[in-house]
């Protein structure tokens, strides 16, 4: 089976997917727009700029998952959701997916860098998105051919 590598940069204020086997890539502010419905339940009417629009709307809660001071996600669930639309976006296909390997980068200078808890937070933030791997990059940004070449470790 085929394999495809992504490469997901992320921060408080962009959500970019990539890839060294697409031509394309996939970016967007990484707000949600969530809307309480009737019966208490929510659902997420619209993502990135959009979702930004939203903001000051009656049952609109609009959220940046990786929007906070002291850590990378600030909002685990709702940053799942957020990757699982920006890969399928990507990826232009309906729910039958490649096998994927995700390269999380967090584009965020923290003191100390991330903790064990971050990169796990990230890395299972990843899977849960529908990669069947992950790894967590820290540093400059990657070029597509060190993407193709990253050493995929566990």
């Amino acid at each position: 089976m085929f394999e495809t590598r992504l490469y997901i940069q992320f921060s408080d204020t962009r959500l970019k997917v990539s890839s060294p086997s697409r031509s394309h890539t996939f970016e967007c502010t990484p707000f949600v727009a969530i809307e309480d419905v009737k019966g208490g339940n929510k659902i997420i009417t619209a993502i990135g700029r959009d979702a930004e629009s939203l903001k000051g709307k009656p049952n609109i809660n609009v959220v940046n998952p990786f929007a906070h001071p002291r850590i990378v996600i600030g909002d685990f669930t709702v940053g799942e959701k957020l990757l699982q639309h920006a890969i399928r976006s990507f990826l232009k296909t309906g729910w039958l997916l490649p096998r994927l390997k995700g390269i999380m980068h967090p584009e965020r200078d923290l003191e100390g860098g991330l903790t064990q808890v971050e990169i796990r937070s990230v890395r299972e933030l990843c899977e849960n998105a529908g990669c069947r791997w992950s790894a967590v990059h820290e540093g400059r940004a990657l070029t597509m051919e060190e993407v193709r070449t990253y050493e995929m470790r566990t």
